[in-house]
């Protein structure tokens, strides 16, 4: 509670997940009601924030949206963080030609920009929420794997490892009991920076129109849509914008005071 960065950053990230879970149901209309007679009205006791360009109502679509986005940034990273423990601890253990291997498939891997990657998946796959889960789990698994081989290749010169062979532990319990534990921490810091940058490659995506599409609530396609009328009604695509930003400052500003925290080096 002495890190004002983590208590205003988890409040923007408790607000964000409240109204991921909560939000659908105490929106006060339905989000994909077309009211063409209501269209960009002003902010009114009945909406709260106005309509977009269909007479939708802002409020609603993004609580709506907020679910849309808490999926979308969390299930890539979960995945990831699969994907990154396994091949990074492997390739940093075990070494030799399958670190050499996993490594040169990471630099072809990290060689394809993400835009350009989630173009090819949209042409084979299809532009959709699948599409966008897709292309960011493909993008978030190869840092997280440099991460954690990184990571092991250090804990392994480290007293407390060759302590655990010489007593004769085995290799799983080696990884799991003495190496995994004293990793985590930065890769909880990794994963928490990497959840708010997701919900900017997201919104990223819709607003390109190759992730979640159009009428669906989601804050990218609410950017898309407003961009048409920022001069006439600017609140249509700077409220969803500001969403991003609280959001994504949320997320950094967790991530650095847990590095802060769990940073043995910072505590003292």
């Amino acid at each position: 509670m002495r890190r004002w960065q983590v208590v205003i950053g988890s409040c923007f990230v408790l607000g964000f997940v409240t109204a991921a879970i909560a939000g659908p149901l105490v929106a006060p209309h339905d989000p994909y009601r077309v009211d063409l007679a209501r269209a960009l009205a002003p902010p009114s006791p009945q909406f709260l924030l106005g309509t977009d360009t269909l007479g939708r109502d802002i409020v609603s679509r993004l609580a709506w949206g907020a679910r849309v986005a808490f999926v979308v940034s969390t299930v890539p990273v979960i995945v990831a963080l699969g994907i990154g423990l396994a091949a990074g601890v492997v390739a940093g253990y075990a070494g030799g030609l399958l670190d050499y291997g996993i490594m040169r498939i990471l630099d072809v891997w990290l060689a394809f920009p993400t835009i350009l990657l989630a173009l090819g998946l949209a042409a084979a796959l299809g532009p959709g929420l699948r599409t966008a889960l897709i292309a960011m789990m493909v993008v978030n698994a190869p840092p997280l794997i440099r991460l954690v081989r990184g990571l092991v290749l250090a804990a392994k010169e480290h007293a407390y490892v060759e302590a655990a062979r010489s007593l004769g532990a085995s290799t799983p319990r080696v990884l799991v009991r003495h190496m995994l534990v004293n990793i985590v921490s930065p890769v909880i810091v990794y994963t928490t920076l990497q959840t708010g940058r997701n919900v900017i490659l997201a919104a990223s995506l819709s607003f390109l129109g190759l992730g979640i599409q159009p009428p669906a609530a989601d804050w990218g396609v609410m950017l898309s849509e407003g961009r048409s009328v920022i001069a006439l009604a600017p609140a249509v695509a700077t409220i969803p914008g500001l969403a991003i930003f609280l959001v994504t400052l949320g997320f950094n500003l967790v991530g650095d005071g847990m590095r802060d925290i769990l940073d043995p080096l910072m505590r003292s």
